[in-house]
């Protein structure tokens, strides 16, 4: 599946199942730090605070992880192996999306 295809909500949907783990329960509510949330307010493509989930989450599994900004545009890179730097590198006008563009890249769900 190409990420560029995909709209924004369609992209928070995957981070939250294929980076995150989240599964809805039968009322659409998902944990994140003990709190339940619906699963449609997580939107780490346009919340740098969902998005930043993302980041520890990838940290938290050992995963390297770099953002920074290259003067035009935000930038994100997680490795794919834990412990090992294997580049994602991904560019996008804001951290939030550039963050869900290489975790989903570093998990393997998109190409």
């Amino acid at each position: 599946m190409k990420l560029e295809d995909l709209s924004p909500e369609e992209i928070s949907a995957l981070v939250a199942e294929k980076v995150m783990g989240l599964r809805p329960d039968a009322d659409g509510y998902v944990s994140i730090n003990s709190i339940p949330v619906r699963i449609e307010s997580f939107d780490p493509y346009h919340s740098i605070a969902d998005a930043w989930e993302v980041v520890e989450k990838m940290r938290n599994e050992r995963r390297l992880s770099v953002v920074g900004w290259d003067g035009n545009k935000m930038w994100a890179d997680f490795s794919s192996k834990k412990g090992e730097w294997e580049r994602n590198l991904e560019h996008a006008d804001a951290a939030p999306a550039a963050i869900c563009l290489a975790a989903l890249r570093a998990v393997g769900a998109g190409e």
